[in-house]
Protein backbone atom coordinates (compact mmCIF):
# COMPACT_ATOMS: atom_id res chain seq x y z
CA UNK A 1 0.00 0.00 0.00
CA UNK A 2 1.16 3.60 -0.78
CA UNK A 3 0.94 5.73 1.59
CA UNK A 4 -0.06 9.51 1.57
CA UNK A 5 3.12 11.61 0.85
CA UNK A 6 1.84 13.63 4.50
CA UNK A 7 1.98 10.10 6.30
CA UNK A 8 5.72 8.63 4.89
CA UNK A 9 8.08 11.01 7.57
CA UNK A 10 5.63 10.01 10.37
CA UNK A 11 5.20 6.24 9.57
CA UNK A 12 8.75 5.74 9.53
CA UNK A 13 9.23 7.65 12.66
CA UNK A 14 7.05 4.80 13.87
CA UNK A 15 8.68 2.18 12.46
CA UNK A 16 11.81 3.03 13.91
CA UNK A 17 10.91 3.85 17.53
CA UNK A 18 8.10 0.55 18.13
CA UNK A 19 10.10 -1.07 19.98
CA UNK A 20 11.02 1.12 22.14
CA UNK A 21 7.76 2.77 22.57
CA UNK A 22 6.24 -0.85 23.38
CA UNK A 23 8.99 -1.54 26.04
CA UNK A 24 7.73 1.80 27.54
CA UNK A 25 4.31 -0.17 27.92
CA UNK A 26 5.36 -2.18 29.78
CA UNK A 27 6.73 -0.23 32.30
CA UNK A 28 5.96 -1.29 35.86
CA UNK A 29 3.97 1.61 36.53
CA UNK A 30 2.11 2.43 33.43
CA UNK A 31 1.29 -1.63 33.22
CA UNK A 32 0.19 -1.68 36.87
CA UNK A 33 -2.12 1.63 36.19
CA UNK A 34 -3.42 -0.37 32.86
CA UNK A 35 -4.55 -2.67 35.25
CA UNK A 36 -6.30 -1.14 37.46
CA UNK A 37 -4.28 -2.04 40.93
CA UNK A 38 -1.35 1.36 40.99
CA UNK A 39 -1.76 2.44 44.39
CA UNK A 40 -1.62 6.12 45.63
CA UNK A 41 2.35 6.23 46.91
CA UNK A 42 3.86 4.67 43.01
CA UNK A 43 1.46 7.15 41.73
CA UNK A 44 3.10 9.79 43.24
CA UNK A 45 6.58 8.50 42.35
CA UNK A 46 5.11 8.01 38.75
CA UNK A 47 4.28 11.42 38.55
CA UNK A 48 7.89 13.12 40.23
CA UNK A 49 9.68 11.01 37.68
CA UNK A 50 7.51 12.39 34.93
CA UNK A 51 8.32 15.73 35.66
CA UNK A 52 12.31 15.16 35.52
CA UNK A 53 11.64 14.52 32.07
CA UNK A 54 9.09 16.39 30.95
CA UNK A 55 10.20 19.98 32.39
CA UNK A 56 13.32 20.02 31.01
CA UNK A 57 12.31 19.10 27.45
CA UNK A 58 10.57 21.52 27.58
CA UNK A 59 12.88 24.20 28.71
CA UNK A 60 15.03 23.13 25.29
CA UNK A 61 11.98 23.38 23.32
CA UNK A 62 11.30 27.15 24.27
CA UNK A 63 14.66 27.87 23.03
CA UNK A 64 13.22 27.56 20.04
CA UNK A 65 10.16 29.10 20.21
CA UNK A 66 10.70 31.14 17.16
CA UNK A 67 10.99 28.43 14.56
CA UNK A 68 8.31 28.75 12.20
CA UNK A 69 8.05 24.87 12.26
CA UNK A 70 7.52 25.01 15.97
CA UNK A 71 4.66 27.26 16.03
CA UNK A 72 2.12 24.63 16.62
CA UNK A 73 3.17 24.45 20.51
CA UNK A 74 2.09 27.83 21.54
CA UNK A 75 -1.17 27.31 19.98
CA UNK A 76 -4.27 27.44 22.22
CA UNK A 77 -4.45 28.48 25.61
CA UNK A 78 -3.27 25.23 27.35
CA UNK A 79 -0.91 24.53 30.59
CA UNK A 80 2.25 23.29 29.50
CA UNK A 81 2.88 19.19 30.32
CA UNK A 82 5.29 19.85 33.35
CA UNK A 83 2.82 22.96 34.61
CA UNK A 84 0.37 20.39 34.83
CA UNK A 85 2.16 17.57 36.65
CA UNK A 86 3.22 20.48 39.14
CA UNK A 87 -0.36 21.40 39.84
CA UNK A 88 -1.15 17.27 40.37
CA UNK A 89 1.87 17.00 42.46
CA UNK A 90 1.04 19.79 44.98
CA UNK A 91 -2.89 18.41 44.93
CA UNK A 92 -1.24 15.15 45.74
CA UNK A 93 0.46 16.90 48.73
CA UNK A 94 3.83 18.04 47.42
CA UNK A 95 4.84 21.59 48.52
CA UNK A 96 6.89 23.93 46.32
CA UNK A 97 10.50 23.26 47.73
CA UNK A 98 9.27 19.65 46.88
CA UNK A 99 8.84 19.86 43.82
CA UNK A 100 11.70 21.90 43.12
CA UNK A 101 14.02 19.41 44.78
CA UNK A 102 12.80 16.44 42.51
CA UNK A 103 15.30 15.22 40.21
CA UNK A 104 15.52 15.95 36.48
CA UNK A 105 16.40 13.51 33.50
CA UNK A 106 18.66 16.33 31.48
CA UNK A 107 22.21 14.31 31.50
CA UNK A 108 19.69 11.53 29.48
CA UNK A 109 18.12 13.81 27.01
CA UNK A 110 19.13 14.58 23.39
CA UNK A 111 20.34 18.70 22.72
CA UNK A 112 18.01 19.96 21.06
CA UNK A 113 20.14 22.28 18.92
CA UNK A 114 17.79 22.93 15.58
CA UNK A 115 14.31 22.34 14.11
CA UNK A 116 14.70 18.43 13.42
CA UNK A 117 15.73 17.29 16.51
CA UNK A 118 13.83 19.47 18.49
CA UNK A 119 10.45 17.79 16.03
CA UNK A 120 11.62 13.96 17.33
CA UNK A 121 11.83 14.77 20.55
CA UNK A 122 8.31 16.48 20.49
CA UNK A 123 6.80 13.92 18.69
CA UNK A 124 7.65 11.86 21.29
CA UNK A 125 6.13 13.94 23.89
CA UNK A 126 2.98 14.97 21.82
CA UNK A 127 2.42 11.01 21.00
CA UNK A 128 2.70 10.12 24.58
CA UNK A 129 0.03 12.91 25.70
CA UNK A 130 -2.58 10.87 23.44
CA UNK A 131 -1.54 8.19 25.15
CA UNK A 132 -2.44 9.75 28.49
CA UNK A 133 -5.81 10.33 27.68
CA UNK A 134 -6.31 6.21 26.80
CA UNK A 135 -5.04 6.00 31.00
CA UNK A 136 -6.98 8.78 32.29
CA UNK A 137 -9.87 6.89 33.09
CA UNK A 138 -7.77 4.85 35.06
CA UNK A 139 -5.80 7.56 36.96
CA UNK A 140 -9.76 8.91 38.06
CA UNK A 141 -11.35 5.53 39.09
CA UNK A 142 -7.66 5.15 41.17
CA UNK A 143 -8.13 8.80 42.88
CA UNK A 144 -11.43 8.08 43.65
CA UNK A 145 -10.75 4.87 45.54
CA UNK A 146 -8.09 6.85 47.85
CA UNK A 147 -10.64 9.84 48.16
CA UNK A 148 -8.55 12.32 46.15
CA UNK A 149 -10.21 15.45 44.98
CA UNK A 150 -7.58 15.59 41.67
CA UNK A 151 -3.86 14.74 40.97
CA UNK A 152 -5.45 13.52 37.15
CA UNK A 153 -4.36 16.41 35.42
CA UNK A 154 -1.71 15.44 33.47
CA UNK A 155 -3.32 12.39 32.01
CA UNK A 156 -6.79 14.11 31.57
CA UNK A 157 -8.03 15.12 28.39
CA UNK A 158 -6.55 18.72 26.48
CA UNK A 159 -8.60 19.90 23.97
CA UNK A 160 -5.93 22.05 22.85
CA UNK A 161 -4.41 18.82 22.40
CA UNK A 162 -5.60 17.28 19.18
CA UNK A 163 -4.93 20.59 17.03
CA UNK A 164 -1.02 20.46 18.73
CA UNK A 165 -0.60 16.34 17.44
CA UNK A 166 -1.81 17.55 14.13
CA UNK A 167 0.78 20.47 14.12
CA UNK A 168 3.20 18.35 14.84
CA UNK A 169 2.53 15.99 12.47
CA UNK A 170 2.28 18.65 9.86
CA UNK A 171 5.67 20.51 10.86
CA UNK A 172 7.80 16.37 11.14
CA UNK A 173 6.30 16.21 7.27
CA UNK A 174 7.50 19.28 6.41
CA UNK A 175 10.93 18.92 8.40
CA UNK A 176 11.68 15.58 6.52
CA UNK A 177 11.97 17.37 3.54
CA UNK A 178 15.29 19.06 4.30
CA UNK A 179 18.62 17.39 4.06
CA UNK A 180 18.87 14.90 7.02
CA UNK A 181 15.72 16.22 8.18
CA UNK A 182 14.38 12.64 8.95
CA UNK A 183 17.45 10.71 10.44
CA UNK A 184 17.69 13.96 12.94
CA UNK A 185 14.25 13.47 13.99
CA UNK A 186 14.68 9.92 14.20
CA UNK A 187 18.03 9.90 16.01
CA UNK A 188 16.09 12.57 18.46
CA UNK A 189 13.22 10.36 18.62
CA UNK A 190 14.90 7.15 19.34
CA UNK A 191 17.57 9.12 22.16
CA UNK A 192 14.10 10.66 23.89
CA UNK A 193 12.53 6.98 23.91
CA UNK A 194 15.60 5.79 25.36
CA UNK A 195 15.96 8.29 27.68
CA UNK A 196 11.71 7.82 28.94
CA UNK A 197 13.16 3.88 29.42
CA UNK A 198 16.14 4.49 31.52
CA UNK A 199 14.79 7.68 33.89
CA UNK A 200 11.26 5.35 34.40
CA UNK A 201 12.89 2.45 34.93
CA UNK A 202 15.14 3.26 37.62
CA UNK A 203 11.82 4.97 39.34
CA UNK A 204 10.38 1.39 39.99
Amino acid sequence: MTLPMEAIARRALQQATKPAHERLHSNVAFAALLRGDLELPAYRRLLVCLLGLHEPIEQSLGRLRADPLLAWRCAGAHMSRAGLLCTDLAVLGFGPLEIEAAPRAHALLPPLLDTASALGCAWVVEGSALGGRVMSAKVDAMLSQTHETGGGAFFSSDPDQPARWRGCCEAVEACSAQPDGLSAMTRAAMTTFAAFETWLGASN
